[in-house]
């Protein structure tokens, strides 16, 4: 299945419902969508939500950092809304089961925080996403100048752990650091890399030079 090409200028005569129930973060979003001049509906309560979806938006954009099951059951109950609209999904850090799941409900785009302001807008005026693509389009921030984002070296040593097979305990015993540390490291290493997963960071980190691949015991760094 393909897609048209269209953009989406912001405008009073784009009508964008948001709903995030973080304030601080739901008043941000409000005051620059309506600094882009677009007409905003601002829900802060989840019975809200529903009522105002039915009005027909151009544009939903919904905070799902921390989704629970009510806001999951009222974003299923009006998937079909979600779907006819362009539904973005604002996440703090990439997690691909709420990715998924925003996905199958009809979120096509998620805007990772640290993608700022700029990046719902973005993803406001961007394509839409094909059908037929197997994650929803995850707006991040652009690296300067085209340069890929550095791990630092405490996440240098996560890889190179990683790499060794040790699990997310192992890792933490071995550097003197909590399991969660471990795993909010590993999210830094996935977005920074552009992956989703241990193997695939590894395979990157490979390519890049960032790792020397691990050789059996025993085995001499050439043959012949």
């Amino acid at each position: 299945m393909g897609y048209t090409k269209m953009t989406m200028p912001l405008g009073s005569d784009v009508r964008v419902l948001l709903y995030e129930r973080r304030r601080l973060v739901r008043e941000g979003l409000a005051a620059f969508l309506d600094g882009e001049g677009a007409d905003v509906d601002v829900c802060s309560e989840l019975s809200e939500f529903g009522e105002r979806l039915r009005t027909g938006p151009d544009a939903v954009v919904v905070g799902v950092d921390g989704a629970d099951d009510v806001l999951w059951t009222v974003l299923e109950r009006h998937a079909r809304m979600l779907q006819r609209v362009r539904s973005i999904g604002v996440l703090t850090t990439y997690d691909v089961m709420t990715t998924r799941r925003a996905r199958k409900l009809g979120i096509t785009r998620i805007v990772l925080c640290e993608a700022g302001l700029e990046g719902v807008r973005e993803a406001l005026r961007g394509e839409p996403v094909s059908a037929v693509v197997r994650e929803p389009t995850v707006v991040r921030p652009r690296a300067a100048n085209g340069v890929a984002p550095r791990l630092t070296d405490r996440e240098l040593a996560v890889v190179r752990h990683i790499s060794l097979g040790l699990t997310a305990s192992q890792i933490a015993d071995e550097l003197g650091i909590t399991g969660k540390t471990v795993e909010n490291h590993k999210q830094r290493i996935y977005r920074k890399l552009d992956v989703q997963s241990q193997s695939q960071a590894v395979g990157v980190a490979l390519r890049r030079g960032l790792l020397q691949p691990v050789r059996p015991v025993g085995v001499p760094a050439t043959i012949g």
